[in-house]
């Protein structure tokens, strides 16, 4: 699981991010294969979970039930709702995000690489709202 982290970490690192986007990442696994990843796009509703879900159901297609999900910060409530509805049972987390409602249809794991993913984030915010 932590190599499924790492890989996120290191893929917002490399990646031609947009410094305008929100450095968060998903990868979403189907039987121990990487379907799909994806950083957030500058658009609202580019979310990394957003992204890699369409692609999952694109290559596998419409239910994705089988599938589990790691992203590098917990999925905002519109990501969560995607993730119902695709089918996904399983996700795994670095970051906590505060404004998270609890869904108990799916399993949601938290705090792998929790720094790392937390120092992306705070970075980014501190970089775009300077003392």
């Amino acid at each position: 699981m932590k190599e499924y982290f790492d890989f996120l970490i290191q893929h917002i690192k490399e990646s031609a991010l947009d410094k305008e986007a929100v450095p968060i990442a998903a990868l979403l696994v189907y039987h121990g294969r990487i379907i799909s990843h994806h950083v957030n796009g500058r658009d609202p509703l580019e979310h990394a979970e957003m992204r890699v879900l369409k692609e999952g159901q694109e290559k596998l297609g419409a239910k994705l039930k089988d599938a589990v999900l790691y992203v590098t910060l917990e999925p905002c409530e519109m990501c969560k709702a995607a993730i119902s509805l695709s089918g996904v049972k399983k996700v795994y987390f670095g970051a906590y995000n505060d404004k998270s409602v609890v869904d108990k249809n799916i399993a949601y794991y938290g705090g792998f690489c929790e720094e790392k993913c937390s120092a992306l984030l705070k970075d980014f915010f501190k970089n775009k709202r300077p003392s």
